[in-house]
């Protein structure tokens, strides 16, 4: 998915752990998941420091990671964004 994203600042986030086997079937889109099953997708091991993070970098890959629920957050803790389309993404923080 591709993804507009307008940051103040980027802090450098990467994985600390070695890549682990890669899982050639991938995510499937529009599916759900909890954080601990994303990175075996990627041929990475979780971590809560790096996946509990909104953006993770693997090598020259960024995985973004959003809840689209928001209900009971409080308001502070809301940042913009919009499902454009099936390949495209809006996210403002």
């Amino acid at each position: 998915m591709l993804a507009e994203c307008w940051l103040g600042t980027m802090p450098d986030h990467e994985a600390d752990d070695p890549p682990a086997d890669f899982t050639a079937a991938g995510p499937d889109l529009w599916r759900e998941y909890p954080r601990e099953d994303i990175p075996p997708l990627f041929g990475a091991r979780f971590s809560p420091g790096n996946w509990n993070t909104r953006i993770v970098r693997l090598d020259n890959t960024l995985i973004l990671l959003t809840t689209l629920k928001k209900g009971g957050r409080n308001p502070g803790s809301h940042y913009e964004y919009h499902i454009l389309g099936p390949d495209r993404m809006q996210w403002k923080m």
